[in-house]
């Protein structure tokens, strides 16, 4: 049992490494969109896994690929705002994401007497929202490498 939740963390930390690895030749837009769309491809197939091997490395994908999202996040978010700024919006981020945790831990048993399908869709559209507010991040790869050449 602590083995599968050791084997979806040391996913997390590869897919991390990756990305760390991409960021700075896609941009955060790009890997955003490539990560939520590989998210929402795994957890559909996941409703159909029938081994538990398969269903093992979708979950690794998937909580993998969400906690890379997360940084993206946080990466891009740090590169948009002013640095007197920075530290609200980083927090603020943050802040959504725990109260987001914090109700997904109680509406998800609601859901889960519903049936199986029902918590699956509703995660499925996290990663969808997320390509939507992709969308409206700016393209700043220019402007951030005008700051780093000039020193500011």
């Amino acid at each position: 049992m602590y083995i599968d939740s050791t084997i979806v963390s040391i996913a997390a930390i590869v897919f991390l490494f990756i990305a760390s690895m991409f960021v700075t030749l896609l941009g955060h837009k790009n890997l955003l969109y490539i990560c939520y769309t590989v998210c929402i491809s795994s957890l559909v197939t996941m409703t159909w896994s029938t081994s538990y091997m398969l269903t093992l490395v979708l979950t690794c994908l998937f909580v993998g690929i969400m906690m890379t999202t997360l940084n993206i996040v946080i990466g891009a978010t740090v590169l948009l705002f002013p640095t007197s700024l920075r530290t609200m919006a980083v927090s603020l981020v943050m802040m959504t994401g725990r109260s987001g945790s914090l109700i997904g831990n109680v509406v998800f048993p609601v859901l889960l007497e519903y049936g199986c399908i029902a918590p699956i869709m509703t995660i499925a559209c996290f990663p969808l929202l997320g390509i939507i507010l992709a969308f409206f991040i700016p393209n700043n790869k220019n402007k951030s490498d005008k700051n780093v050449e000039s020193g500011s």
